[in-house]
């Protein structure tokens, strides 16, 4: 159950591989006649914005030398070079290393599509009773393995059983093990999901509930970009921080239609993006949610 090393800027390429990225070598240029100093990220020859550019220091902190560390979890539809373009979109905003854990498109979309399903409808996930199985009952089990948890022989137990709860996810498994470790610590973490990547954040999240007690998960924050998620873990106990950001025209968002577990969204409102005219999907791409000010604003407050 050991974490894999971790390797920087390389392309990563199973599901659940978690790679550390670095920022863009060259820090965003101001954009040309704009007159609020405001800066542009390039990626494959699109910019995007940087929001308050002017507040960002522009000497890089390194991962070492930071506070808060960044995990960045994608959606369907994402190569390497996608997931590393977005993690590395991230890294440039934050002006530090930001580490992805990878779910990669398989099999032309179709097996993320099953997966997304099984995510979207998993008891965990939607926080329901786990049933009996072969006899046993699983719930029982649940207060059994989180009273051994206090034993540190258990652990390797534990987790394979936590493991157990993810199957069929190997990115959610990756980032629970990642989770378990942050919750031994005080480390403050910011969790940065797009699409797919709110139900492997949910998930993991949920199992970590059962199995952590709240005071554990408290220097955990959730950017939850347009989440299908139905159900996310309560926070009334202050487990974990939670936002959501949803623009009123991605359709992905409005799969998120249970409100077990959710908070107030905050609406980018991506403006000339039409249904019609540019296509369904248009407010769905990750990265016009990174380049929007409301997830920026709250980016710059969690690490300043």
């Amino acid at each position: 159950m050991a974490a894999e090393p971790i390797v920087i800027d390389q392309l990563p390429k199973k599901s659940g591989q978690c790679t550390q990225y670095t920022p863009l070598k060259e820090f965003p240029q101001a954009v040309e006649g704009s007159k609020t100093g405001e800066m542009t990220i390039e990626i494959d020859g699109q910019g995007y914005p940087l929001k308050d550019s002017t507040n960002r220091p522009k000497n890089y902190r390194r991962w070492e030398s930071s506070n808060t560390k960044i995990y960045y979890m994608n959606g369907m539809k994402t190569d390497g070079k996608a997931h590393q373009d977005a993690a590395k979109h991230i890294a440039t905003l934050a002006n530090q290393d930001v580490r992805g854990i990878f779910c990669p498109t398989m099999a032309k979309g179709v097996v993320d599509f099953m997966q997304c399903i099984l995510d979207w409808a998993r008891p965990v996930g939607r926080g329901a009773d786990l049933p009996i199985v072969g006899g046993i009952d699983i719930n029982d089990l649940n207060s059994t393995f989180k009273s051994l948890s206090t034993h540190l022989n258990s652990e390797y137990l534990l987790l394979k059983y936590a493991s157990s709860l993810l199957v069929g996810n190997p990115a959610s498994q990756s980032l629970f093990k990642t989770l378990w470790e942050i919750s031994k610590t005080t480390q403050k973490t910011v969790l940065i999901c797009h699409s797919q990547g709110n139900l492997i954040t949910a998930n993991a999240l949920w199992v970590l509930k059962k199995l952590r007690s709240p005071e554990r998960m408290g220097n955990i924050t959730v950017l939850g970009l347009a989440s299908p998620n139905p159900s996310w873990p309560p926070t009334k106990n202050g487990e974990f921080d939670l936002k959501l950001f949803r623009d009123k025209e991605d359709p992905i968002t409005w799969l998120s239609i249970l409100p077990a577990g959710r908070q107030p969204t905050i609406t980018p409102n991506h403006q000339g993006k039409k249904l019609l005219k540019d296509g369904v999907f248009s407010a769905h791409p990750v990265h016009l949610y990174l380049s929007h000010p409301h997830f920026q604003r709250e980016l710059f407050n969690l690490i300043k």
